[in-house]
């Protein structure tokens, strides 16, 4: 079909007729004479060979082709009002969206209060959540996928375009359920007491760049699961065992689920710096209130 008879003019017409309830109050409404809108209607039937209104009755009753018209139409009405107003919020120099990545040692709850204040103040930028586990979190960034990152400092990648903020920081503790055999050992644990049990580990998600291992290394079993809300729930349940971010057990250290344990070794990381990270060179509009809002990030 060289010509499409479906036109903007057409759905506007459409539209107006069942708003106001009549041609000549659409006709009204749309600032022209009844018969310009009975033109309208008239070259959409010859040119699909359909029919709009049926007039064999007293007065003139919708088809279905009609209202099939007019319910896609009209979303395409808002998409073109949308359209225009996204033009000139970009020439402004607002972005259509914006992305933050979140490292999988945080919860979606830590990002609401920064979410709610976006949308009422910026609700034209429609603002993304994805999630990643260290050095994944941190290549959503670097390919363009994300345009914040809320990350621990030590899974950066060694990438000198990308600028970084300390925001809070992230306590890692050593926890087992309750019924686990080390919940019992009343003492600071040794190698050798952990070496016969699982470790619950999140993988990287970085297909790009190398990947990290991060908590209890060098154990000779493994159970990978998909995030961190697995993860706690497979440690509650005596799966196995691992460091997790107290900020998110807290409720089952407090209800006796989750039991805390030491190590008699230092070396274990107990304290992370977390970083809101960017690249270099991004100024739009949005990228700089996001920046001046990065206290309402529910970190520590």
């Amino acid at each position: 079909m060289a010509h499409n008879p479906i036109t903007v003019e057409l759905i506007r017409t459409l539209d107006a007729i069942d708003r106001h309830g009549s041609f000549a109050a659409a006709a009204e409404h749309l600032h022209k004479v009844p018969s310009a809108l009975t033109y309208t209607l008239q070259k959409c039937e010859r040119d699909l060979e359909i029919k709009l209104f049926d007039r064999s009755g007293h007065r003139a009753e919708w088809t279905e082709a009609a209202r099939h018209i007019l319910s896609e139409g009209r979303r395409i009405l808002v998409a073109m009002e949308n359209l225009g107003h996204s033009a000139q919020r970009l020439a402004q120099g607002w972005t259509t969206q914006y992305v933050v990545a979140l490292d999988h040692l945080l919860d979606f709850e830590q990002i609401v209060p920064l979410l709610t204040r976006a949308h009422e103040d910026i609700p034209w930028v429609p603002v993304h959540v994805r999630q990643g586990t260290l050095s994944g979190t941190w290549e959503l960034l670097l390919e363009h996928e994300a345009d914040l990152v809320v990350a621990p400092l030590h899974s950066k990648p060694d990438a000198g375009n990308i600028e970084t903020r300390p925001i809070g920081t992230i306590r890692m503790v050593l926890a087992v359920a309750r019924d686990h055999p080390l919940a019992a050992v009343d003492r600071p644990l040794t190698e050798d007491d952990l070496l016969p049990y699982p470790v619950v580990t999140n993988q990287d998600t970085a297909r790009q760049i190398t990947p990290l291992t991060a908590g209890l290394r060098q154990r000779r079993q493994q159970l990978l699961v998909p995030d961190m809300s697995t993860k706690i729930l497979a440690q509650k349940r005596g799966l196995g065992i691992g460091f997790l971010p107290m900020h998110r057990i807290q409720q089952e250290v407090l209800g006796g689920d989750l039991i805390l344990k030491s190590l008699a070794s230092n070396d274990q990381e107990r304290e992370m710096t977390l970083v809101a990270g960017w690249r270099q060179g991004d100024s739009d509009k949005t990228h700089h209130w996001m920046l001046e809002h990065l206290e309402l990030l529910s970190i520590n």
